[in-house]
């Protein structure tokens, strides 16, 4: 029999958003990291030379999707609060994805939220998602499988 049976599981992935675990109340998607810029660039000259540099971009925009009734919210609201009423960079904090089934990875030390998410009341909970903004090192950013 040839190949592996690859097995995932959310509740084996380890999500921390600005030192807060998200334990309860997580969206059909909980976590998505979209890079903010490429790593590498280029330039062509008028002679047709290209050159290629970095960007050193190191920015990532994640969005944590939860149900309107996750208590996260709440404690996610009052970081933001802290961050927007003080000075210092009260609401910077870590963030931590960790798929334990698999080898994603992404950790960081200077996350923060940037803004509330937009929300709404009807019929059913409906979902959430806040929006955050991290500085990750391409050594600690590792969308890895199962």
């Amino acid at each position: 029999m040839s190949g592996d049976t690859k097995v995932y599981d959310s509740e084996a992935v380890d999500c921390i958003a600005v030192t807060i675990p998200i334990t309860d109340g997580k969206a059909d998607t909980f976590v998505k990291v979209t890079p903010k810029g490429p790593a590498f660039d280029t330039e062509a000259g008028c002679d047709g030379e290209v050159t290629r540099f970095a960007t050193h971009e190191r920015r990532c925009m994640i969005e944590i999707g939860l149900k309107r009734s996750s208590r996260h919210n709440a404690e996610l609201a009052a970081v933001h609060a802290a961050d927007r009423e003080s000075t210092g960079g009260a609401g910077i904090g870590g963030f931590l994805l960790k798929d334990n089934n698999g080898s994603t990875l992404i950790a960081c030390d200077r996350a923060w939220i940037v803004q509330l998410p937009d929300w709404e009341m009807g019929k059913a909970v409906g979902d959430v998602t806040w929006q955050l903004e991290a500085v990750v090192s391409p050594l600690a950013a590792l969308p890895g499988g199962n």
